[in-house]
């Protein structure tokens, strides 16, 4: 049975979770592109394997590896698109603070392989996280 597009984004949730970057480097188009709210310091649109792989390093400047990540309530998929609903969360090394974001993500899958995932967040738990005075952590 051939994989469907709702199964190779699984499986890139579970690669992450398991922190296996090879398994999500075969997971990804060659020309993938990721896009994450510029609104967030490690936000931008990145392009390729190595931009994701840029993304997360430039994300991880920022959060604790170990306190980071995303907890999935829903997916749905519909031919090449898949949807999720999860909630995002993770602790600020600069401030200690953790907070936790709604998430949606939408995946477009072609032949098994990532071609494109946007990331739609509710940021503003975690702009107060990454505030450094403390009348912003409100």
């Amino acid at each position: 049975m051939a994989q469907t597009a709702l199964d190779t984004v699984h499986s890139l949730w579970k690669a992450f979770r398991a922190g296996d970057m090879d398994a999500v480097g075969e997971l990804l188009d060659p020309d993938v592109e990721w896009v994450i709210p510029d609104i967030l310091p490690w936000g931008g649109t990145y392009r390729g394997p190595s931009g994701v792989r840029a993304y997360l390093t430039g994300a991880l400047e920022y959060l604790d590896a170990n306190a980071s990540g995303a907890e999935f309530r829903e997916f749905f998929a519909d031919g090449d698109k898949v949807v999720d609903i999860a909630m995002s969360y993770g602790r600020v090394k600069s401030t200690g603070r953790d907070f936790v974001m709604p998430t949606i993500h939408v995946t477009t899958v072609s032949d098994g392989r990532i071609v494109r995932m946007q990331s739609f967040y509710d940021p503003g738990n975690a702009l107060r996280a990454l505030a450094h005075d403390e009348t912003s952590a409100g």
